[in-house]
């Protein structure tokens, strides 16, 4: 059992959006150090988890942020927040 099991909102850092791997550096980068768009929709999806907070976003364009959240959005039907600064999150 992993500790987001059906937790009621997961925390989740989420770099770089899927059309950012473009280069071996940023595949290394989502493959073993941390995680990428489409990895955190299956984390949120298979640990069944009521809400998504995305932290820890790269610097990116609007065009890539929507893009980033539709990576997620392909394997995760909860609700997604983008995380920001001092923000607060009722649970």
């Amino acid at each position: 059992m992993l500790l987001s099991d059906r937790a009621d909102c997961l925390v989740q850092c989420c770099y770089l959006a899927e059309a950012e791997i473009t280069d071996p550096a940023f595949e290394r980068l989502a493959k073993h150090v941390i995680a990428s768009s489409g990895q955190v929709g299956k984390i949120a999806t298979r640990n069944k988890v009521r809400r998504l907070v995305l932290t820890h976003i790269r610097p990116k364009s609007e065009t890539m942020m929507r893009s980033l959240v539709q990576d997620v959005r392909s394997a995760y039907s909860g609700e997604v927040l983008l995380g920001e600064d001092l923000m607060t999150i009722e649970v």
